[in-house]
């Protein structure tokens, strides 16, 4: 994955759902798992609002490089981390902490 790459995809997970005033369906409800306690319940939401996070209300992509495919999300060795493990129907693979 390229820097910029990276970058889009950093956009879209970490604008907050609404935020943009003329583009209010942008961006993912991640915020709101902010200073909740991990557990299974916790990782079920994630996945979910990754997954949601690409798609636009019409049901297209926001960006084409970012077609989900597989999202995997685990506790990570220090247990205020989520490790994430991405694959796109394009090919990208990402891992990401959080």
């Amino acid at each position: 994955m390229t820097k910029e790459q990276l970058e889009r995809f950093e956009r879209i997970i970490k604008t907050p759902l609404g935020s943009r005033v003329m583009l209010p369906e942008f961006g993912s409800q991640l915020h709101e798992l902010i200073d909740k306690t991990i557990n299974d319940g916790w990782i079920m939401l994630l996945r979910r609002y990754l997954f949601e996070a690409f798609f636009n209300p019409a049901g297209g992509l926001w960006d084409a490089d970012f077609e989900p495919k597989e999202i995997k999300a685990e506790n990570g060795l220090n247990l205020n981390k989520v490790e994430i493990y991405m694959s796109f129907k394009n090919g990208l693979e990402l891992e990401y902490v959080v």
